[in-house]
Formats: C-alpha cells, sequence, structure tokens
C-alpha cells in the first residue's frame, strides 16, 4: 500500500512539473511576443552605444552633436580623423526582444562617443577620455578599449555649448600621460556663429 501511495505521490510531483515547466514556456514566448513592462526580465542584456546620429535618433537616445576644433586625432604617431562626436543616453536591448529598454533609460549614465575613420594601433591597450567644461568640472570620464570608436561615460544631462577632452594614457590624469586635447563645440552653436559671420 505505502508502494502504491509513493508512486502516487512521483506521478504528481512529474506532473506539477510539467505544468510549470509548461507555463514558463508560455510566458517566455508571449513576453517576445509582446512589449508588456513586466516581462522586462533580462535573459541577455546587450549594452550598446550607436554608430551615427541617425541610429541615436531613431533609437529615441540623441542628446547632442559637438564638433572638434581639430578634425584629426594624432597618439602616439598614429593620426586617424574624428567623423562623429556625439551624447546620448546609454541604452540597452534585451536578446529576446529587439528594442531599446525603455526602464533602463530614466536612472542610466549617458554615453560620449567618438567615433574615428580608422583604428588607432597604439601600444597600450586602452585610452582614458576625461571632458570638462569651461569652469574645470569633470562632466564624464572613462576607459576605451577601442580605438576606432571611443565610449566614454558621461554622468550629467547639463550639454554645455563647448566642451574641453583630454585622453590620457591611463586613469591618473597626470601631465606626462596627457596624449591629446581638443576643444568641442555644440553643432547647433557653432552653426550659429558661421551664419552670423
Amino acid at each position: 500500500m505505502s508502494l502504491d501511495i509513493s508512486v502516487i505521490y512521483k506521478k504528481v510531483f512529474v506532473k506539477i512539473i510539467s505544468v510549470i515547466i509548461i507555463i514558463f514556456i508560455t510566458l517566455l514566448i508571449f513576453c517576445n511576443l509582446t512589449k508588456y513592462n513586466f516581462c522586462s526580465f533580462p535573459i541577455d542584456v546587450i549594452y550598446g552605444s550607436s554608430e551615427s546620429i541617425n541610429e541615436s535618433k531613431e533609437l529615441g537616445v540623441f542628446m547632442a552633436e559637438y564638433v572638434p576644433l581639430k578634425s584629426n586625432i594624432i597618439i602616439d604617431n598614429q593620426q586617424s580623423t574624428i567623423e562623429l562626436i556625439i551624447i546620448e543616453k546609454k541604452w540597452r536591448t534585451l536578446s529576446y526582444r529587439n528594442e531599446v529598454d525603455k526602464n533602463f533609460l530614466k536612472d542610466s549614465l549617458n554615453s560620449f562617443i567618438i567615433l574615428l575613420d580608422k583604428e588607432l594601433n597604439l601600444d597600450h591597450s586602452l585610452l582614458y577620455g576625461v571632458t570638462i567644461n569651461k569652469n574645470n568640472e569633470i562632466l564624464g570620464e572613462g576607459a576605451s578599449l577601442n580605438t576606432k570608436k571611443l565610449v566614454f561615460r558621461y554622468y550629467t544631462e547639463n550639454i554645455p555649448d563647448t566642451l574641453n577632452l583630454n585622453i590620457y594614457k591611463n586613469h591618473n590624469y597626470e601631465k606626462d600621460e596627457l596624449l591629446y586635447q581638443n576643444v568641442l563645440i555644440k553643432k547647433d552653436i557653432k552653426h550659429s556663429a558661421q551664419l552670423d559671420r
């Protein structure tokens, strides 16, 4: 008799586990086909940075574009041309849903992106960028391992008309480690200044 009871318990247990698995798979499929926020548990989170202004605007994360006073960047005798400088909200996508996670945008840092026309072949492994306003306050900083697309953190919603960009060999800000300096002008400011001439 006890044997029969244990067999019954095993069958009930197997059925409960089967029902739980079916419910989980159904929810997963439902979340993949819908845009409900309660489905936003991360299976595979992908953090992104835009490759163009159009992409940044289409994703709804674009904040500002800057134009450098010097269009070339020269570090360790390696030269490249700056194609684009933008600030955008740092964004992420979830692998099972091809869209930006809007909930993440509210509390995230921003990204400061510099796109170059070609990669810099440097001896050292990373570049450390710092953006500074006219009051000498650091608005953003960070290390970039990619030397064709430099991506640094930008801490604030404040978008000044001009920024100073310093790139160091490491995060200590040592003067002898300073590799590059440039002044960046917010694009609509530069355009309006040119129109006034």
